[in-house]
């Protein structure tokens, strides 16, 4: 959120997207010719290649962008050239530019690398550059080690899909000079409603598709922004109660030093040389707790980013630079300051030297001491709280129903070339095979293919359902659409509510099928039996009827709701990006390698990827409510800590002060459970002050984190509630530790010493 993205003026660059799916080729040509309020526009989109000829086949995770796309950036090549506006035009010669980190990894960093030809998916591509280290564009959603020009010519799409309006793009833009951010949406709007105009029949020329123009850096953002305002705001009052624990401290220390500070008063030491004196003490230690917690900090860098688990957060290049250090240091200054600060200037105000003189005694500051152990329990408790609503929102997550069984699943990822898989057939003669094959290998119950995976969002196509108003293709809902195998549900057990499972006969040549999920039959057939309703997909030229109803299953994550899917035959849409389900009779990894083994069998030139279980799948989708949960959960432990002790240690100083008290109590006859309740009466009032304000406390802050909460309230009252009791035990147990040792007070003793 805070460092400078490394583009040139990173500021007026605009990330151009729409929220509820891609916009086409032809949009963002229009857009480009029409638009004023941007000097410079590019599209850009995900793509895969299979690289071959140079060592083992490998995927390789790509994008195709349009050649603007890096003098957008203001980004150049650290060898060779960036895309030119010859490399754009249809049947130019193919060309790509390496990643830094894919030029060194597969070829060796060879200097003269530009100028020669790679194979991508079967086909000759001419490199000619190499981009700089470290370079990355997180809108794209994965880490791209090549680039492609030719924007329209991605792999999953063909010419005419492109022409009709397929949407599959967004754009990155640099504003013109004295042009603002809310001209150019403004300028966007009125083009959206030219486009509707111009491309009636387009799927992405619907009122409901706004193009909406966003800073880039606030764009990367803004996912992040909720979960790393929680993080900062924990850690920021982690810190702030350790503070008021060591000021409290070193207030009961400073009781021990005030004979030492009067003399130092009398021998002509001014109150500043007193505080001065008091805080350099405190800076040494400050600065002793900054390097251990530099230490620290280098130690725990490689748990964080092996806890964080997501590409997006920016964990990976997590390190203790001079930044840190520096940030540390202050860090250690200040905090160092703020603790100190209240001891000096206590220990150093004009009155206690006399109180000394006639008292002998040392004013005990209980006053302080109680303020700041208020705080540090108000503070622990809103922590507590804050860390039971992660852990109550993480329960509820995993307990959602993901509509599929992932145990004994294992999955696996292929993507045929569209240069050796070009026509439909062969495309439905590889899955065949594929499924054949792969039902042979021993441990393998059944097998599957689908265009997508439980938890990952699909296709999306706009849909016409019998019985809804017959409106343009630009104007109807957009649903979900995949192609499956017939043994889709038995692998991974979604189960069929009505109708039909598909079968092989369901095939190229027999009519169209489809199988709709609960929620498209309950949203555009209330009260209706779906089964032989007819759907007009995206511009099929026959409708598909309706043959099966299946359970919902979760095609965006667990956090979010299902959406209306339709799922079709996958030899009647066949689709080149293939993920393989296999049901195992055991462990499903111990059949991973005969698995890929068997799929190279039958094409040594196509790399399995993404290999991993059904139980990796619903892992991965916990991955950052678990990553929050851990974090806050620890912060909200190391701040309970510090807070009992800072009230075992109010309690032992003040049971210490009151030694004589006890011993006369005792002697005239107080039992074991007076003396109990007269030494812990105080702290243990302090602690239930404490805790009343941290719960009011909490039900204000835990609003800001709702949007990272999972069906559970912020003010969940569960949560609020063993916050509250959690501490009240424990800060019970502190009490009374010391408390209990007032009972052992021998009378001859204390009064004797007094």
């Amino acid at each position: 959120m805070l460092r400078p993205l490394p583009y040139a003026d990173p500021g007026r660059l605009v990330l151009l997207s729409t929220a509820e799916q891609p916009f086409s080729y032809p949009r963002f040509t229009y857009m480009q010719e029409k638009s004023r309020s941007f000097a410079a526009m590019a599209a850009f989109t995900s793509e895969v290649f299979t690289l071959t000829g140079q060592g083992d086949p490998e995927q390789i995770a790509a994008a195709r962008v349009s050649w603007q796309f890096f003098d957008v950036l203001g980004v150049h090549p650290a060898l060779g050239r960036a895309f030119a506006a010859g490399d754009d035009r249809p049947g130019a010669r193919d060309v790509a530019i390496l990643s830094h980190r894919l030029w060194v990894r597969r070829f060796s960093a060879q200097p003269d690398i530009a100028g020669r030809s790679v194979s991508l998916d079967g086909k000759d591509f001419t490199v000619i550059g190499v981009l700089p280290a470290g370079f990355r564009f997180a809108p794209l959603g994965t880490e791209a080690d090549l680039w492609a020009a030719k924007v329209f010519d991605l792999s999953l799409t063909t010419p005419s899909a492109v022409a009709a309006g397929a949407g599959f793009l967004s754009a990155i833009a640099r504003l013109a000079p004295g042009v603002e951010l809310v001209r150019a949406q403004a300028e966007q709007d009125t083009l959206a409603s030219q486009y509707r105009a111009a491309y009636p029949n387009h799927p992405d020329s619907g009122p409901h598709l706004r193009l909406t123009a966003v800073g880039l850096q606030r764009a990367i953002a803004a996912d992040l922004r909720p979960a790393l305002f929680l993080l900062s705001a924990a850690v920021g009052l982690l810190l702030f109660i350790a503070c008021a624990n060591v000021s409290n401290l070193l207030l009961s220390r400073a009781a021990g030093r005030a004979r030492e500070m009067s003399i130092r008063a009398a021998l002509g030491a001014s109150r500043w040389d007193i505080v001065r004196q008091l805080l350099e003490e405190t800076l040494i230690l400050g600065a002793a707790g900054g390097a251990a917690g530099l230490l620290l900090a280098r130690w725990s860098a490689a748990a964080l980013v092996s806890l964080s688990h997501s590409p997006a957060l920016g964990l990976a290049d997590l390190r203790i630079d001079w930044r840190v250090v520096l940030f540390a240091l202050a860090l250690s200054l200040g905090s160092s300051l703020l603790c100190g600060l209240a001891p000096a200037l206590h220990l150093s105000r004009p009155g206690i030297f006399a109180a000394l003189r006639e008292t002998g005694r040392t004013p005990a500051g209980s006053r302080v001491r109680g303020a700041l152990i208020l705080v540090q329990v108000s503070l622990s408790v809103v922590l507590l709280a804050a860390s039971g609503l992660l852990i109550r929102s993480f329960v509820a997550l995993r307990a959602t129903d993901p509509g599929f069984r992932p145990q004994g699943v294992l999955t696996m990822q292929l993507s045929l070339p569209a240069t050796r898989y070009a026509a439909k057939p062969s495309v439905v003669q590889f899955y065949r095979r594929a499924l054949d094959a792969l039902r042979a290998v021993p441990g393998v119950r059944a097998a599957a293919i689908s265009s997508a995976l439980p938890l990952h969002p699909t296709r999306l196509s706009p849909a016409l359902m019998e019985g809804q108003p017959a409106v343009p293709l630009a104007q109807r809902p957009i649903v979900h659409i995949q192609t499956i195998s017939p043994d889709y549900a038995e692998v991974l057990g979604v189960p069929l509510l009505r109708g039909r499972s598909f079968t092989p006969q369901d095939d190229a040549q027999a009519p169209t099928v489809a199988i709709v999920n609960q929620k498209l039959a309950r949203r555009f057939w209330p009260g209706e039996d779906a089964i032989g309703k007819r759907i007009w997909i995206g511009r099929m030229a026959a409708p598909a009827q309706v043959v099966g109803v299946f359970g919902d299953v979760a095609n965006q994550s667990l956090a979010s709701d299902t959406e209306p899917e339709i799922m079709l035959p996958f030899p009647q849409l066949p689709w080149p990006l293939l993920h393989i389900s296999l049901l195992a009779s055991a462990d499903p990894r111990s059949i991973a390698a005969a698995a890929r083994t068997c799929l190279l069998g039958l094409d040594q030139d196509q790399p399995v990827t993404e290999v991993q279980t059904g139980e990796d799948l619903m892992a991965a989708a916990g991955a950052q409510p678990r990553f929050h949960m851990v974090l806050v959960g620890a912060y909200s432990g190391a701040a309970l800590l510090i807070a009992l002790i800072g009230v075992y240690g109010l309690a032992a100083y003040s049971t210490a002060q009151r030694t004589r008290e006890m011993g006369v109590r005792i002697a005239l006859g107080a039992s074991r459970a007076d003396i109990l309740a007269a030494a812990g009466r105080q702290t243990l009032r302090l602690v239930l002050i404490g805790i009343l304000l941290g719960v009011a406390a909490a039900l204000a802050v835990t609003r800001l984190m709702a949007a990272l909460l999972y069906r559970t309230p912020a003010s969940d009252p569960a949560a609020l509630l063993a916050a509250g009791l959690l501490f009240a035990v424990a800060g019970a147990i502190a009490t009374c530790i010391p408390a209990l040792r007032a009972t052992r007070v021998d009378p001859c003793q204390s009064l004797r010493h007094e």
